[in-house]
């Protein structure tokens, strides 16, 4: 059975609630609830672009930004120049995100996976070179305010080290957060939840939770993460 059809077979065995707590969890849905509070972005910065599949879905919610698509697998550069020939408002960078201008490794094996890590740890990985998201923002003179999206399987970290002064002027951060930890350094999503209300942030919404098939444990979400001094999070009570 295809997954249009198990999706039409599941949606068929749901209630009327239920269909719409399904229809909620979509990332359609939480950027239509984050861009209805009037949110601003002028770029976004799509990090861990691949094709730039996600960056076409939600150009939309955003008519008027400016794209930079982040990749840094070589095997997605045709895909890629077709879709900043067809988009002129983008451009992309066949790079890995990271702290500061360099080279890491890089585990490529899935094409739309990948693990990136600052050592040689295994047999099989390839020398990517590395940028980082301010020093791009700044040589491109793209202007903010910014909504970067994170989609690099455990490397959080070293990429906000390199996206301090981005950050500053950063209306929204869509990240792939995880309840296990995926990689050397990487933070479970709630301790990723604090690191960001540290650096000024709250979580606004979620999407897209997955569940392990092995054991419906949860795996990962979307998490949306806004400014922490918007006005709704000074209203305390839930009406």
């Amino acid at each position: 059975m295809g997954l249009q059809k198990i999706a039409r077979f599941v949606l068929d065995k749901m209630d009327w609630n239920e269909r719409m707590s399904f229809v909620a969890m979509k990332s359609g849905a939480a950027l239509a609830r984050i861009t209805a509070r009037g949110i601003t972005v002028n770029t976004v910065v799509d990090i861990g672009a691949s094709t730039g599949v996600w960056s076409e879905s939600v150009m939309s919610y955003f008519p008027g930004a400016k794209f930079l698509l982040i990749e840094a697998q070589t095997t997605h550069k045709a895909d890629l120049k077709r879709f900043v020939s067809a988009h002129p408002n983008a451009q992309y960078v066949l790079k890995a995100a990271g702290e500061k201008a360099g080279t890491i490794y890089f585990d490529d094996a899935d094409a739309f996976g990948g693990l990136a890590m600052n050592e040689s740890a295994r047999e099989g990985l390839v020398e990517v070179p590395v940028c980082s998201i301010d020093d791009e923002v700044a040589l491109r003179g793209l202007p903010g305010p910014y909504l970067l999206k994170f989609d690099v399987h455990g490397f959080e970290m070293p990429i906000l080290r390199g996206a301090e002064r981005t950050l500053q002027n950063t209306s929204l951060l869509i990240m792939e957060c995880y309840n296990f930890e995926i990689a050397p350094g990487s933070l479970l999503f709630h301790d990723m939840c604090r690191h960001l209300h540290d650096l000024g942030f709250r979580v606004a919404d979620m999407s897209e939770p997955l569940w392990r098939p092995s054991d419906r444990m949860l795996w990962q979400m979307d998490i949306f993460f806004v400014r922490a001094d918007r006005p709704e999070f000074q209203q305390k009570s839930y009406e």
